[in-house]
């Protein structure tokens, strides 16, 4: 999934370019920007304001897009306007962001006067565009008019002045919506992913960077405007504070994955306590700013919170670099959401000139933070479970031959035991042990000996049926247990075995070594268990020994379990 994103991110970058191109007749109709703000408690009327910016020194800018930082003070912007044509003409204006408290906006003209109020302080209403901002529907008359807006917020004033055509608005409002649609739509993957992993294989981090991210996806969703006209349109109040809210949570729950992440309870405790201080302080003065309701108060904590934990985890990364794995990533993916989130702060505060994308820069750079860590996450979950597959086989299987282990072979014998009582199936057990073995280890090696049981143990797989249970019991001793096989077949199947072993030497460096293997066989006669099998084919085996090796020896029909307990 992840290697689809990347094209995708940038894809959602590239798109407003490729697909809106804008035209400038609405917007040439602005012949002036000019604003100032308020500095007196008593709020100006609007023939007050009128006079103003007609007898006093305001400022002029060259663009729609005014940034005043945080602030309750009321700004006043006017804007000159000529329709050069002979009709009304309707266009849509874009007056503020959507988190901007109040917001009215005033037509004025010779013969008319209209105004409008909005502002996430009230229910919302039609003048809500997510992604957009608060806009505005105006008939403009022939000729010069002139549109006065008052706004005020306790967060950042960000406003994003704009006077376009509808089709123009129809067509940006489009591109912002699938944009929007895309980035959600690859966080929420990602989230649905780690819950996913995290629920299947216990992971902690994975449960750690889901709430990272949801918490991100709950707070954009809360300034964009969507969660406001969706969730709580009646109820301003959860709106002015959620967002705030939910920025000092995503800065709590980065700390405490990157706390996870690179281990530092155990690899640096005096930090992890430090941490944990940082943590209860942002989230009990969040807490106490939202309930004394003190907007200003919460947003200023809000966007210095959140920036400081950001460098917060910068510094971690780079005092993590070259002491655990992944750190560089780590350190990699915190620096684009840095970069983001700075340019989105620069963005909102008015010290860069105000775009789309620097706008939306906090949303990019968690999303290829995002990308990155996942990325990261799934390579950690690839080793842990290969770890685990690799515990899994050496608890199984025995390491040098490859073949079962002990344990393996008699969970897998109790279940073809029970198959064949309930079938009434003839079941054979064979035990071979190499010849001598000691004393290959003795002239080649040790290292030799192990080569020789390998080499056995591939004969044995190569040349047995695939529904044999193979097995090295200990030692050169190795086990076979033949379902729905009888005696007379499990001794050619030894016999056939023995000169496979007897015939195939093991060459090595050009030296050729021969070995040759005894063979105890047994059968199932009165409902033997595994360990009887075992006893019967182990005694045939020592008479094999004792008969000169290299050769079978079968379970005699007069030899069961019983005899050979007595």
């Amino acid at each position: 999934m992840l290697r689809f994103c990347f094209p995708i991110l940038l894809a959602v970058i590239l798109y407003p370019y490729l697909a809106f191109a804008s035209d400038d007749e609405a917007n040439q109709m602005v012949t002036r920007i000019e604003y100032f703000q308020e500095s007196s408690d008593e709020p100006l009327n609007l023939q007050q304001v009128q006079q103003y910016f007609q007898s006093n020194a305001v400022t002029s800018v060259g663009n729609g897009f005014l940034n005043f930082g945080i602030s309750d003070r009321p700004s006043w912007i006017r804007l000159s306007l000529n329709n050069p044509n002979e009709n009304f003409v309707h266009r849509r204006l874009t007056a503020g962001q959507t988190w901007i408290e109040n917001i009215d906006v005033y037509l004025v003209s010779e013969t008319l006067k209209q105004h409008w109020h909005s502002g996430d302080g009230e229910k919302a209403n039609h003048h809500l565009v997510p992604d957009v901002g608060v806009v505005f529907d105006l008939e403009l008359p022939p000729g010069e008019s002139t549109v006065l807006i008052r706004t005020q917020s306790f967060d950042p004033m960000a406003l994003p002045i704009e006077l376009i055509t509808n089709e123009e608005a129809r067509q940006k409002d489009t591109v912002n919506h699938v944009m929007s649609g895309i980035l959600y739509g690859i966080l929420l993957a990602l989230v649905g992913y780690n819950v996913i992993l995290y629920f299947t294989l216990k992971q902690a981090d994975s449960l750690y960077y889901c709430l990272y991210i949801t918490c991100f996806v709950v707070m954009n969703l809360g300034y964009s405007g969507y969660a406001f006209l969706w969730l709580y349109p009646n109820f301003p109040v959860i709106q002015n504070y959620s967002t705030l809210f939910f920025m000092v949570l995503h800065g709590v729950c980065g700390i405490v994955f990157a706390s996870h992440f690179l281990h530092l309870s155990t690899r640096m405790p005096k930090l992890q306590r430090a941490l944990r201080v940082y943590i209860a302080f942002g989230i009990l003065a969040i807490s106490l700013f939202v309930l004394l309701q003190q907007h200003l108060l919460s947003a200023v904590f809000a966007f210095a919170y959140l920036s400081l934990t950001t460098l917060v985890m910068i510094v971690i990364g780079f005092a993590n670099l070259g002491k655990i794995r992944d750190a560089h990533f780590f350190l990699l993916a915190v620096c684009c959401s840095m970069t983001g989130l700075l340019f989105t702060t620069l963005s909102v505060w008015g010290l860069i000139p105000y775009t789309y994308h620097g706008y939306n820069g906090a949303v990019y750079g968690v999303l290829l933070e995002a990308l990155i860590l996942a990325f990261v996450l799934a390579n950690r979950l690839k080793v842990i479970e290969n770890e685990r597959i690799t515990a899994k086989f050496l608890s199984s299987f025995d390491p040098l031959t490859q073949l079962f282990n002990r344990h393996s072979f008699v969970q897998a014998g109790s279940k073809i035991l029970q198959d064949g009582t309930r079938l009434n199936a003839p079941l054979s057990f064979i035990i071979l042990d190499v010849d001598l073995f000691k004393s290959v280890n003795d002239n080649y090696g040790h290292h030799i000996g192990d080569r020789a049981l390998c080499h056995i143990s591939n004969l044995l797989q190569k040349h047995c049926r695939n529904s044999d249970v193979v097995a090295r019991w200990g030692g050169e001793e190795m086990v076979i247990l033949m379902p729905n096989t009888a005696m007379s077949e499990a001794q050619r199947c030894a016999e056939n075995l023995r000169l496979v072993i007897e015939t195939t030497p093991l060459t090595i460096d050009g030296q050729i070594i021969s070995l040759t293997a005894s063979f105890g066989v047994s059968s199932r006669m009165k409902n033997e268990n595994l360990d009887q099998l075992f006893r019967l084919a182990d005694k045939q085996l020592y008479i094999a020994k004792s008969r000169g090796r290299n050769r079978v020896e079968p379970q005699s029909e007069s030899c069961s379990a019983f005899t050979l307990i007595n």
